[in-house]
């Protein structure tokens, strides 16, 4: 029963995946032509804002699922009562903080831009993508009771016939009215329709959260609350200074045009990186699951199957975007559009590392390993600001992508020491050693691929190119991956597990 959750979260996640993919493309080429790049930029920095305002979430809907499972397999329907109302009073709580820090950060927006281009009230502009939150908060707890079931499939679908109706709603207003402001509100109604839908969705599968005979939360539970609130609370710090906080640099000190030409590559690197997240948060319940059986060699050797997977994975994924990015921006939006070889490099070491991080943040959310970390991110947000504050002055925009690199290091370092023990009592010398080894394989296959694609993209038909470079992506990683790790043991489970899919699919049909 894992398997199949796990399988039919990772399938429907991917399908959903790649409709946002086409959708979104759509979607922004649209954006940018009525409304201009300027515009493109604010709606990055205004989200980063936001995010900042989010990190009074706590992280509690994260802590509240894990601490839901051991309630579920033991079908103790009072505690997961307990525990659903709990976290109904605390987002109602954090709805209210947000909406508080929004209205105090309102003051201070022109520090973070001149918003050179923007045509419309800045104040107003910002007030919509606050209520946007808000409203998200309010109605949005019921997913984890969801999520902890296991059945992720059921968000996905709403989330993916939401967001493409919400899509296609904006792209007909940036076409027929070219207004901002419409925009953001189809938004704000796309998100309040689909809480209430799901809200529905959970009263219906779980007919107890409408009991009104609620016992307190126990008092342990509620205890390792707190402390695992308090250790995502700090990664929600590091989270947001390390990923958040590289829009409002690039605002303040490069401009809104910088930003919105960087983020057509972060559209570009967020899509592919959510179509492979869906492995991660497709079995991330099933991983909880499997932790409470205490196999600890039978849940390792999954761990470093996994780890090959997701090494596999990015490495083609990071290659294909150094390779292809060119050639598609170059397609999709023009020349103009695109940032140098240099960026680029950077931007795709980076996408590789924090892809790597994903096999063991699954056993480590599934594990609820948070309050034992809670000063790692809070340490690696303090090497990011710092860094990318002083590299930007030097090398601009690269600076801010290689303070990035080096706080994700630093976190990549330090974790393991933490958790490996905890999780599967194992030391962490043969994870630093794998991991190192990976990253050789990879830079090695990046400059090989690379230096391939410069003498075979010599055609000025920009479609020829990019066909040339999907091939050169496809086919050379892949071989060089097989010829590397064809006898090994972890290469045979992928074949087998690919093929048992293959087979799965046609005894379905």
């Amino acid at each position: 029963m894992r398997v199949f959750n796990s399988f039919r979260n990772i399938s429907v996640g991917m399908i959903q995946s790649l409709i946002m993919l086409i959708l979104g493309f759509i979607c922004r080429s649209i954006f940018i032509r009525y409304l201009g790049v300027e515009y493109q930029g604010l709606n990055s920095l205004f989200s980063s804002l936001i995010s900042m305002l989010s990190i009074a979430q706590l992280g509690i809907g994260t802590a509240l699922v894990y601490s839901m499972y051991q309630s579920i397999a033991e079908q103790n329907i009072e505690v997961i009562k307990s525990i659903m109302r709990f976290y109904k009073n605390c987002y109602r709580l954090i709805a209210g903080v947000v909406f508080a820090f929004g209205m105090i950060l309102l003051p201070f927006l022109s520090f973070f831009s001149s918003y050179k281009g923007i045509d419309e009230n800045i104040y107003f502009i910002f007030l919509l993508f606050l209520v946007n939150s808000v409203v998200g908060y309010l109605f949005t707890y019921k997913r984890s009771i969801i999520y902890a079931n296991q059945e992720n499939y059921l968000i996905t679908i709403c989330d993916t016939v939401t967001w493409t109706l919400m899509d296609l709603a904006q792209i007909g207003v940036l076409i027929i009215y070219k207004n901002f402001i419409i925009y953001l509100v189809i938004a704000t109604i796309s998100t309040f329709l689909e809480n209430l839908f799901i809200n529905f969705l959970a009263n219906k599968k779980y007919p107890y959260l409408k009991e009104k005979n609620i016992d307190k939360i126990p008092t342990e539970i509620l205890s390792n609350l707190k402390k695992q609130i308090l250790g995502l609370f700090m990664g929600q710090i590091g989270s947001f200074v390390v990923f958040g906080t590289d829009s409002i640099i690039i605002s303040r000190f490069l401009g809104l045009n910088e930003m919105g030409i960087y983020s057509n590559y972060l559209l570009l690197s967020t899509a592919i990186s959510g179509f492979l997240g869906q492995i991660s948060a497709g079995i991330v319940a099933s991983a909880g699951n499997l932790l409470t059986e205490k196999d600890y060699e039978r849940n390792y050797t999954i761990f470093k199957r996994l780890n090959f997977i997701i090494f596999w994975i990015y490495t083609l994924a990071s290659i294909g975007i150094f390779v292809v990015s060119g050639p598609f921006i170059s397609i999709w939006l023009g020349k103009n559009y695109l940032l140098s070889s240099f960026i680029i490099f950077f931007f795709v070491l980076n996408f590789y590392i924090s892809g790597t991080r994903v096999g063991l943040g699954v056993f480590v959310n599934a594990a609820g390993i948070y309050y034992e970390t809670r000063w790692i991110p809070l340490i690696e947000s303090a090497i990011n600001l710092a860094s990318g504050l002083i590299l930007v002055h030097f090398i601009g925009l690269a600076g801010i992508i290689i303070a990035t690199i080096l706080s994700t290091l630093y976190l990549m370092f330090m974790i393991p020491k933490y958790t490996l023990r905890r999780i599967f009592k194992k030391n962490t010398n043969g994870f630093y050693r794998t991991q190192l080894f990976y990253l050789v394989i990879f830079l090695m296959m990046l400059f090989f691929t690379g230096i391939i694609s410069q003498i075979l993209l010599v055609n000025q038909n920009l479609y020829v190119n990019f066909g040339i470079s999907l091939l050169i992506c496809l086919i050379i990683p892949n071989l060089f991956l097989f010829i590397l790790f064809r006898k090994s043991s972890h290469y045979e489970y992928l074949k087998n597990l690919i093929l048992s899919r293959f087979a799965f699919l046609s005894k379905s049909e």
